[in-house]
């Protein structure tokens, strides 16, 4: 992984460049990209194709029987650990808009923060590792280690074909960890399992993987997706014990299903 010394002149292009990442965030915004209503999301998974593509990823439109996925890629680091980027980039709706300060597709800063449908759940986010990923590029050249980027339209609808895409392309996400961008109520460092819904793991013991992942109930953001990702991608239940820090809600369920595969 990269050192400190290689991240300085990183984190130094990030400074100098923060205005004009700051003016691409929020040209970024502008675009909505409802899910729930289909509106935009074609329009922005393309921008995201242009976009991740001009940085050096090798990117790709995967469709689903719902909106497509975004995934993008840069493997040229062999025998280097790979890892697996969640985010979404469709939103929720924008009603009601009477309760809107500054109107929600036009991105406003309002006492040193930035005010738009979206800019917290998810595309601020995802938005900031695409940044540093080129930044690195830029600097260096090169990762210090391999990266899929998988983004998500369907998350705030619930990720009703993210279950099927992961089976079909199981071979395309294998990593050796998996980070959500997804954000948490929760303070703290954790990795995000869920805070609503049920989350149902389906096990194999005889072979000690997870194989099977599914969430329903209500989703606000707070499902995590990237949890069918690993687990139907069937990554090793000591690998998956290992990316799962602490959350209240789910950690005790999640280890007792972990302990009867050792």
């Amino acid at each position: 992984m990269a050192s400190s010394g290689a991240l300085t002149p990183v984190l130094d292009h990030i400074e100098a460049n923060r205005p004009v990442f700051l003016d691409r965030l929020i040209d970024y915004l502008r675009h909505p990209s409802i899910s729930a209503e289909n509106l935009g999301i074609a329009e922005v998974a393309n921008l995201l194709r242009e976009m991740l593509t001009g940085i050096g990823l090798e990117t790709s439109l995967v469709a689903t029987a719902g909106h497509p996925m975004v995934v993008a890629r840069w493997e040229k680091a062999p025998g280097k650990p790979t890892v697996l980027l969640y985010g979404h980039y469709d939103v929720q709706p924008a009603d009601p808009l009477d309760k809107w300060l500054s109107p929600p597709f036009e991105p406003t800063v309002r006492d040193g923060r930035l005010y738009a449908r979206g800019v917290g759940d998810n595309k601020g986010q995802h938005f900031a590792q695409i940044l540093a990923i080129e930044s690195h590029l830029r600097v260096h050249g090169e990762l210090p280690c391999n990266v899929i980027l998988l983004l998500e339209g369907e998350e705030e609808i619930g990720s009703p074909h993210i279950a099927d895409f992961v089976r079909a392309n199981a071979g395309l996400l294998k990593a050796d960890l998996a980070v959500t961008a997804v954000p948490s109520s929760a303070r703290g460092w954790i990795h995000h399992i869920g805070n609503e819904g049920i989350v149902k793991l389906v096990q194999d013991a005889r072979r000690g993987v997870l194989i099977g992942a599914t969430s329903v109930g209500p989703v606000g953001g707070e499902v995590l997706s990237a949890l069918a990702v690993t687990v139907h991608a069937e990554v090793p239940v000591a690998v998956l014990r290992r990316m799962i820090f602490a959350y209240p809600t789910f950690h005790r369920a999640i280890e007792d299903a972990l302990a009867h595969l050792g």
